[in-house]
């Protein structure tokens, strides 16, 4: 879990919320995820709206709900998970280490906000930005290294959402220029040094 000022989050807030979808670093084997809170009353309300408004008795039913129960094969996988998260971590942190000492001073690349005083990151993703993103990642995949964008098409701009009255124009920037570098706890420091590698090739060709 990320920190802030050293509390964890959902240690601070009314609730903290957890996606425990395939790809998150504590995923289950499909969709799922925690509410935490200290309010008994919001807890309660909580538990009713995962279980069809019951609480308490199948016969009693407090308020409108929904069948959102996680079941007990994935509350498995991830218990099981929690045996290996702090090592995760800390192997996203050392990969982390690796891109920005690696990307520095590499082209136009603007790498991912470190981890300070204030702010500790556990790196779900590692996210670089360049005004050549579409390019770079062309190479990158041509490289065989796997990428991902997040939101090409940002929400105001999906036509289904009726929101292109918004002018955002710093979420559009974002939104041309992110990337997400491979990161995971079974990437070696060589394949970090591959993706490095590739990164500076791309801006040294000129194609940029």
């Amino acid at each position: 879990m990320r920190k802030f000022k050293g509390q964890r989050c959902a240690s601070f807030g009314d609730t903290g919320i957890f996606s425990f979808y395939p790809a998150k670093m504590l995923g289950t084997a499909g969709d799922g995820g925690m509410v935490c809170t200290n309010d008994d009353g919001l807890a309660r309300k909580l538990r009713a709206f995962r279980d069809n408004g019951r609480v308490e008795s199948v016969e009693v039913i407090e308020c409108f709900g929904w069948c959102t129960r996680l079941d007990n094969l994935h509350a498995a996988i991830l218990n099981m998970k929690f045996n290996y998260f702090d090592k995760w971590v800390e192997r996203r942190r050392q990969i982390a280490a690796l891109y920005d000492e690696g990307l520095k001073g590499v082209g136009d690349v603007v790498t991912h906000p470190k981890s300070n005083n204030d702010y500790f990151d556990v790196y779900q993703n590692y996210v670089i930005r360049s005004k050549h993103r579409d390019e770079l990642v062309k190479h990158l995949r041509a490289s065989g290294i796997e990428v991902l964008i997040s939101w090409p098409i940002p929400l105001h701009k999906q036509k289904a959402l009726k929101l292109s009255h918004f002018n955002l124009p710093k979420t559009e920037q974002i939104s041309a220029e992110v990337v997400s570098l491979p990161i995971y706890p079974e990437l070696t420091d060589d394949e970090a040094g591959i993706v490095i590698d590739a990164v500076k090739t791309f801006f040294a060709s000129g194609k940029s």
